[in-house]
């Protein structure tokens, strides 16, 4: 919630749960506050960073990684495909035979890049680590939010020192 927070204002915050349902065992539902017809490609990086948070903060704030994450694996998989498919790793893919065989060539340069994105989660992360925490805790006390209570528990927990450029942040990684 807080890296879907920091880095798709684009989206708005529905509703955080840490109730199961079905196979997710919690879940942040954004929702576009505008139609959309066409994305950049960092787009697709920022989604990989949120769907990479959970992941990476049973890490970060447990010591070690917990299962869990499978559903969020699927959506990073995803969009690690559709951005070879629109040609950022080099040229474009499709979905033939030829395309899944380029695909095998470039999982080196992809598995780097993982590494890269769960790095940087990370450091979002451990930056809001106090706004993780306070979302956690409210979660914890209330097993689920709205999403103008989920913003409100991070506002509060944020320190006034701390504001994001989300555009610049992910100019930057898909410069890099």
């Amino acid at each position: 919630a807080v890296i879907q927070y920091h880095l798709r204002p684009d989206e708005r915050i529905v509703r955080v749960s840490i109730v199961r349902r079905s196979d997710a065992l919690g879940y942040v539902l954004p929702v576009s506050n505008y139609d959309v017809y066409a994305l950049p490609l960092r787009t697709f990086v920022a989604d990989i960073l949120v769907s990479m948070g959970g992941h990476v903060a049973t890490k970060l704030f447990l010591g070690e990684y917990w299962t869990g994450a499978t559903g969020d694996f699927q959506q990073v998989r995803g969009r690690l495909w559709q951005l070879a498919h629109y040609g950022y790793f080099g040229p474009p893919l499709d979905s033939t035979d030829a395309g899944t065989k380029l695909m095998d060539k470039r999982n080196d340069v992809i598995e780097v890049f993982w590494q890269k994105l769960e790095e940087q989660t990370e450091k979002i992360l451990a930056k809001h680590a106090a706004e993780v925490h306070a979302v956690a805790q409210a979660l914890l006390e209330r097993n689920d939010l709205t999403g103008k209570e989920c913003i409100e528990v991070i506002r509060t927990a944020a320190s006034s020192d701390q504001v994001d450029d989300s555009e610049f942040l992910l100019k930057a990684l898909v410069e890099e």
